[in-house]
């Protein structure tokens, strides 16, 4: 009869109990006899069955062996944590995950589509926009005059319960619906807010320019030691001559003579798209940001002012899901300061190259995009990836691959 997993398992744990007892036979699927010989035969055709599972040690250590011609030692005592567990346990892990990100998308689909009743002298929208960025003392009001449902009181308690938790730089979420959940609470995602972020994809990814990505580019970024040595002689120089050190963007001679040839190609490829004078009334760096947006490649950086957006794109890849994806959180003016190395400029573009503007995009222009490498400049919230969030999308906030990834070749007739 075949045996499942888990059958397998409950078996395998009786063989190697510390007494090495024969299995009964419900167990065994085999009729009981006492005899030694009979014991043997059953132990052996049981042990022939779980043998990809069998524990063995090896240099002091645990392991599930696979191998069947291993050499195992004669102690052989079943392991506190078997690999089959482990596996057992992943999958349990990602169901509860799974369920888990499926009602904070609910949660999330329902206060970017609420509609709550005016209270007081205060506005729908109003009330709205201070209840979704943690104003207690109007929900208790709200509460005690009966001015909510049960529905919205209880969504707005399951926001309430993600956004109460402390606020380290490093943060790890169970998906990313509460990661955007814990951003709209803390008010990360309103107009006026100071924040910028950065998603990608898989957490392990550094912070480098997608010109420098390529095993054939990457030797043009210095290390990080010649980058502070040089970042400190300017400083020492503006010393001497008595000004505050502001730094202008130069990229340094070996990238801007790498650039300005796969530029001029990646230029060609978008006038094939769009008017040729349209793309040629544009100055260097906002046909920079077009390349950027629309092929990629270029050795900047770009942010967004968005956290929906940021969210969508640590979510939104044609590759296998990895373990966790990131979102960077950094302030421009934390990030200037820290990095005294470039600025934060939003881009200006004609309608006809709207990505950009729907994005809500800010590049990062700095001297040395080595430094950018460096983690502890940015609050780093991590996220699970779940198969609910892939990608992460809001109508509501404007967030879908055909809002934001809109093509150039759709366009029939553009003009500046």
């Amino acid at each position: 009869m075949r045996r499942t997993i888990a059958g397998q398992y409950r078996l395998s744990e009786t063989l190697f109990s510390r007494n090495f007892r024969v299995p009964s036979a419900e167990t065994a699927h085999a009729p009981r006899c006492d005899s030694p010989q009979a014991k043997e035969k059953i132990l052996l055709a049981n042990r022939a069955l779980i043998e990809p599972y069998r524990p063995c040690r090896i240099s002091n250590c645990n392991y599930i062996s696979g191998l069947r011609n291993a050499s195992f030692s004669s102690k052989c005592a079943f392991p506190r944590t078997p690999k089959l567990f482990h596996i057992l346990s992943a999958q349990r892990g990602r169901r509860r995950r799974a369920a888990r990100a499926k009602k904070s998308r609910d949660v999330l689909n329902f206060l970017a589509g609420w509609e709550p009743n005016a209270f007081g002298n205060k506005s729908p929208a109003i009330v709205k926009d201070q209840l979704l960025t943690g104003r207690k003392d109007l929900h208790a009001s709200m509460l005690s005059e009966g001015a909510l449902s049960e529905e919205e009181e209880w969504h707005l308690e399951y926001a309430y319960a993600i956004a109460a938790s402390p606020q380290p730089r490093c943060r790890e979420f169970v998906n990313i619906y509460d990661l955007v959940l814990y951003g709209l609470l803390r008010g990360f995602e309103r107009a006026d807010s100071p924040w910028i972020f950065r998603g990608q994809f898989n957490e392990r990814f550094e912070l480098v320019p997608s010109l420098f990505r390529r095993e054939r580019r990457s030797d043009l970024l210095r290390s990080e030691g010649a980058a502070m040595f040089d970042l400190a002689a300017r400083l020492l120089c503006s010393l001497d001559v008595g000004q505050p050190y502001e730094v202008p963007f130069a990229l340094h001679e070996d990238i801007v003579a790498a650039w300005s040839v796969e530029g001029q190609g990646k230029l060609k490829a978008i006038r094939q798209q769009v008017d040729s004078p349209l793309v040629d009334s544009l100055s260097d760096f906002q046909q920079d940001a077009v390349i950027q947006h629309y092929l990629g490649g270029t050795p900047y950086l770009d942010f967004t002012k968005s956290i929906c957006v940021a969210a969508f794109f640590a979510t939104y890849s044609y590759d296998p899901a990895p373990s966790k994806g990131v979102v960077y959180v950094v302030s421009p003016n934390d990030l200037q300061e820290q990095l005294k190395s470039g600025k934060i400029v939003c881009i200006e573009l004609p309608p006809a190259f709207d990505r950009p503007h729907r994005q809500k995009a800010v590049f990062v222009l700095t001297a040395w995009p080595e430094l950018l490498c460096e983690r502890s400049l940015f609050d780093i919230w991590t996220f699970h990836h779940t198969e609910v969030g892939l990608p992460f999308e809001c109508v509501e906030y404007g967030v879908t691959s055909s809002l934001l990834l809109p093509d150039l070749s759709r366009r029939s007739t553009l003009s500046p």
